[in-house]
């Protein structure tokens, strides 16, 4: 029997299951990073990879999540070895965080956002699955892909005229 004719809805009973382990391990990570969120408050904890030339770091800290990719120069020694590393340090009150940040320089790129901002687009991605789909024509995806690019060339311009602002 065919299951829009039983449901009324394109997909609705087929799919259930799927839906549920998608918001179930959606929301299974959104609980772990509010116990990393909440830890933030006394630790400063993450991951960081080094290799011989990179260096990135994922990290939460005092509420506030990021995390930053550089290319070293091939002279550069540092005390953590090669590899992935998990740090945690307790929280020095001398230390001011900032909290959103978005900079981007010769050598690689800094990134910061309230880890509440991360909570919110996971369990969105956790419910993203139950909203009910309908069809739509090849001009909605004409028009939503006008409007991805017009935001992506507004954003560059906005960067670009940023850049002439700093010191």
């Amino acid at each position: 029997m065919d299951d829009q004719a039983t449901t009324g809805t394109s997909g609705g009973v087929r799919f259930r299951k799927l839906r549920i382990a998608w918001s179930m391990a959606w929301g299974i990570l959104a609980v772990l990073f509010c116990v990393l969120w909440v830890r933030s408050y006394s630790n400063q904890e993450g991951f960081l990879y080094r290799s011989n030339k990179t260096l990135a770091s994922a990290f939460t800290s005092e509420g506030v999540a990021g995390g930053y990719y550089y290319s070293l120069p091939p002279d550069t020694v540092m005390g953590n070895p090669e590899g992935i590393t998990w740090l945690s340090n307790p929280i020095t009150p001398q230390v001011v965080t900032e909290t959103l940040v978005w900079e981007s320089s010769p050598q690689g790129l800094r990134i910061l956002f309230p880890a509440g901002c991360y909570v919110g687009v996971i369990l969105l991605l956790a419910a993203v699955v139950w909203l009910p789909v309908k069809r739509f024509s090849l001009r909605t995806l004409l028009i939503a892909t006008t409007l991805v690019a017009v935001g992506l060339g507004l954003m560059i311009w906005a960067a670009r005229i940023y850049r002439h602002f700093l010191p």
